[in-house]
């Protein structure tokens, strides 16, 4: 009897496994390996979208890679404008009291321009 593995995530599945309960089900091999599988993916707790060959950019999304470069553009340039005020020695004068919020504003615009990147990222993956 020839063996054949199928790995799925880890799990690993025999083809005696397969075949153990062919007969009780009347269904054919074919079909019969089929339901056994989709069992199997749905014990491993995958959906059918995780097993399908990557999937196209939607329109929206579409737009959203064509807008990004603009959009990380005008965040980076937001947070070297904040720079610039924060590192101003009359800014910094002016607006002590001010000075903790502004810093942590920053941070946020960092963050947010982290996250276009990684947004950016996981777009040009899908597109190619």
């Amino acid at each position: 009897m020839i063996r054949r593995r199928i790995k799925v995530t880890s799990i690993t599945v025999t083809r005696r496994d397969l075949d153990k309960n062919k007969f009780r089900s009347g269904l054919s091999g074919a079909s019969w390996q089929r339901v056994k599988i989709m069992n199997i993916f749905k014990k491993a707790k995958m959906t059918t979208a995780d097993t399908m060959a990557p999937r196209k950019l939607t329109l929206a999304e579409r737009k959203e890679l064509e807008a990004m470069e603009e959009t990380i553009l005008v965040a980076e340039e937001e947070v070297a404008t904040r720079e610039e005020q924060l590192n101003d020695a009359d800014f910094q004068a002016a607006n002590f009291a001010k000075i903790p919020e502004l810093v942590s504003e920053l941070d946020q615009k960092r963050a947010a321009v982290a996250k276009l990147y990684t947004r950016w990222e996981e777009l040009e993956a899908l597109a190619s």
